[in-house]
């Protein structure tokens, strides 16, 4: 590659140059310039992200090529992981706060570490996590993806660390997300995943110990502001894996009193729940409760629908 193309290329032209490299790796007529592409690659990649000129497709190609290296490398793996822990380094410390960036270095991390170093991934989801937070409180409109790619971050993290993470680890990190100190309530994104760490908490705790741990925590988050209507649905579900805990009837109620006007639909399990614990002479006052409760359009709705149930009985 000319000078001139080192200096002034764009990302879509760096893009094009390590693309190429890679489909002519890739290609059995050139199979005896192997090791010369693999050479030209490495350098390629590095410049490209020094120059603030490796986009994030092209990251996860970097990240790639490094782990079939290591995959067929025999004597050198334990250089070239390293070269990898070191491109991890540079590139969750230069875009620290590019939430795609972090799933695929978690990952990496995960695959590089094994069971041999829990404390060491925890930490470095930890910073993943403070400088993802960082991100959606300083920005007025994060991206879908950019969200999406925090989920997966976190997601990635819960997966792994059951068995090798202490319970109550896992659970003071997902507990500290849902209170609205890591992600601000002031943004619709913070919201959003404030929202997704609460309902992800009452799984996790429901697997990690037991149906009263996820009820404690959703007692202490149900009616935290902005409400969570999912946090309901979760508990609903988990409940009624357990229904010699006798709490489902009381979440059908919480849930009915923060959305029971506006969603018909509430009513209606309500009711089907009812009927499956054979509580009969309970239908008659829920029905009752439902028409004076919803709002005229719901109501309309909600009748039709109760007929068409009670017919099918």
């Amino acid at each position: 590659m000319g000078m001139l193309f080192r200096r002034s290329a764009t990302t879509k032209m760096w893009t094009f140059y390590l693309k190429s490299l890679l489909l002519l790796l890739t290609s059995p007529e050139s199979s005896h310039l192997k090791k010369d592409v693999v050479t030209s690659l490495r350098s390629a990649f590095s410049d490209a992200f020094e120059k603030d000129c490796l986009s994030a497709e092209m990251f996860n190609e970097w990240v790639l090529l490094y782990k079939a290296l290591i995959h067929g490398s025999g004597r050198r793996r334990e250089s070239l992981q390293k070269v990898l822990e070191d491109i991890l380094i540079r590139v969750t410390s230069k875009w620290r706060e590019v939430p795609s960036v972090w799933p695929i270095s978690l990952t990496v991390k995960i695959e590089l570490l094994g069971s041999e170093g829990p404390d060491e991934i925890h930490r470095f989801f930890q910073r993943g996590l403070d400088r993802q937070s960082a991100f959606v409180n300083s920005h007025d409109h994060v991206s879908e993806v950019d969200e999406s790619s925090i989920r997966e971050y976190v997601n990635l993290y819960v997966d792994w660390s059951f068995g090798k993470i202490a319970p109550k680890t896992i659970l003071s990190v997902l507990d500290s997300c849902c209170s609205g100190k890591v992600f601000s309530l002031a943004s619709a994104c913070g919201r959003s995943l404030t929202a997704f760490f609460q309902t992800l908490i009452l799984n996790v705790a429901h697997r990690i110990e037991s149906i009263d741990s996820a009820y404690r925590l959703y007692r202490k988050y149900k009616d935290r502001q902005p409400i969570n209507p999912a946090i309901f649905k979760i508990m609903l579900d988990l409940s009624k894996q357990h229904p010699d805990h006798g709490i489902t009837a009381e979440i059908y109620e919480d849930y009915l009193s923060e959305f029971g006007k506006e969603d018909h639909h509430i009513w209606l399990d309500y009711i089907k729940y009812t009927i499956e614990q054979e509580e009969m002479t309970a239908i008659a006052a829920i029905h009752d409760r439902a028409t004076r409760m919803l709002n005229p359009g719901e109501q309309t709705h909600f009748l039709a629908a109760y007929s068409l149930l009670m017919a099918s009985l």
